[in-house]
């Protein structure tokens, strides 16, 4: 039976998993203390005899942090060339890959929140007083190709908060830390598994998801219409 390897650097706290095609997981690390750069070849030198029948690689692409990105599609890139059967490589949007996990724990009632427990928002820190946001519904009519990332400034996303139940995937000055939902390599071995290695969120090769101020059109008229019924109530 054929293995997929998960490597998670998008943001502070990284992890890597190892499972197999019928979903069985054999190995699951993370770790915050070191960095990407050297944790992860460690790892993978250390499980280098799980590795023989390694068919996918799958590599978180972000939204994140532009380094460790990197440093994730840079070790599965090299790890494809190492071994001998010369796996595929996948990145897969961090983001949308945490989507069903998050939409399990609205469901189960375990989130803290006054919210809609229908709807919510991943977000993540990107700097220059932005964020990258991913809009999502757990709706049975919600598919995940329209679950985009796109870039807000701070006030909108409170405004956001207004509506549905906001996950942070780091801890973000003046919001609740309550609802910090770290990235995990195994969402992406699911979410590969779920669509059958088919979906229009995948890249191959992995490419970064990066946004750019141009895509803020779509978060304002979001906002727009919060205001909208605030001012109305």
């Amino acid at each position: 039976m054929s293995a997929l390897l998960a490597i998670e650097t998008s943001s502070e706290r990284g992890s890597l998993a190892l499972g197999k095609s019928d979903g069985t997981l054999l190995l699951n690390r993370e770790w915050q203390s070191a960095p990407h750069s050297s944790m992860l070849p460690q790892i993978i030198s250390e499980q280098r005899s799980m590795l023989g029948d390694l068919a996918v690689v799958l590599v978180g692409t972000g939204p994140g942090s532009y380094s460790g990105v990197r440093v994730g599609i840079i070790a599965a890139q090299a790890l494809a060339v190492a071994l001998a059967q010369h796996p595929m490589i996948v990145g897969v949007e961090s983001h949308r890959a945490m989507i069903p996990r998050l939409c399990a724990e609205l469901a189960a009632g375990s989130v803290n929140s006054e919210r809609a427990k229908s709807r919510g928002a991943i977000v993540t820190d990107a700097r220059r007083q932005s964020a990258a946001v991913t809009l999502f519904s757990c709706e049975k009519n919600f598919v995940l190709e329209d679950a985009r990332p796109e870039l807000m400034d701070w006030d909108r996303v409170r405004l956001l908060s207004e509506e549905c139940v906001l996950f942070f995937t780091e801890k973000v000055q003046g919001f609740d830390e309550d609802n910090i939902r770290h990235h995990h390599a195994e969402d992406l071995i699911k979410a590969y598994l779920q669509s059958g290695g088919q979906a229009g969120w995948f890249t191959f090769p992995p490419q970064a998801v990066y946004l750019h101020a141009a895509e803020y059109a779509k978060v304002a008229e979001v906002a727009e219409a919060a205001d909208l019924r605030r001012e109305a109530s």
